[in-house]
């Protein structure tokens, strides 16, 4: 992930890695004074993530500390909570939403994400995604793109099924998501016994 090494993968999203995440991620990014929202799979069906997807918001003054936030929370995912961790730094509006006369829409929105990632493995054949010099992204600093998207065409189907139930794309700010993390992550025999850490 960008100019870090991680020597093995993080694990599925559970009670005790997300908790462990989130106490030593969320002073990190309170500090450079942007929101953490939990969006993806784990507010809809956490027993079936295999990720934990982060996007921040807010104001960027210097995209080197935002490239350095990004490593270091990544460093925390993988190192520290033994968590697979998606980061992304997206524009307040982005998301999906119902219209009743349109239909479904989205907001198209400015999103920064980390522009290489290398998976090599000894079970199965390896990969690289390297965005740094792809005409369809902005490079914003030594690991960081910038790119324009619109939400709807990177939606899951059990995401669309709750646009179409709620009128909204959902996304929980970390701290709440903390508090009432029992409504999210239950806390079942079986989802403890198969994600352990």
């Amino acid at each position: 992930m960008g100019d870090r090494t991680y020597n093995k993968p993080g694990k599925r999203p559970n009670r005790k890695n997300i908790t462990e995440f989130l106490t030593h991620a969320l002073p990190l990014i309170n500090k450079e004074k942007y929101k953490a929202m939990i969006v993806g799979r784990v507010v809809y069906d956490a027993e079936n993530a295999t990720d934990f997807d982060l996007s921040l918001e807010g104001s960027i003054s210097d995209y080197k500390k935002l490239e350095n936030l990004f490593l270091n929370l990544y460093d925390i995912g993988y190192k520290q909570a033994n968590l697979t961790v998606d980061i992304k730094w997206c524009e307040s509006n982005y998301g999906v939403y119902m219209d009743p006369l349109h239909g479904m829409l989205a907001n198209e929105s400015k999103v920064i994400t980390m522009s290489y990632y290398e998976l090599k493995s000894p079970t199965r054949s390896s990969w690289v995604i390297d965005r740094r010099n792809s005409p369809q992204y902005k490079r914003v600093s030594e690991w960081l793109v910038e790119s324009t998207v619109t939400a709807v065409g990177t939606m899951k189907p059990h995401q669309i099924e709750f646009v179409r139930q709620h009128g909204f794309q959902k996304k929980v700010l970390a701290e709440d998501f903390m508090k009432n993390l029992d409504d999210y992550v239950k806390p079942t025999e079986y989802f403890l016994e198969t994600n352990a850490s």
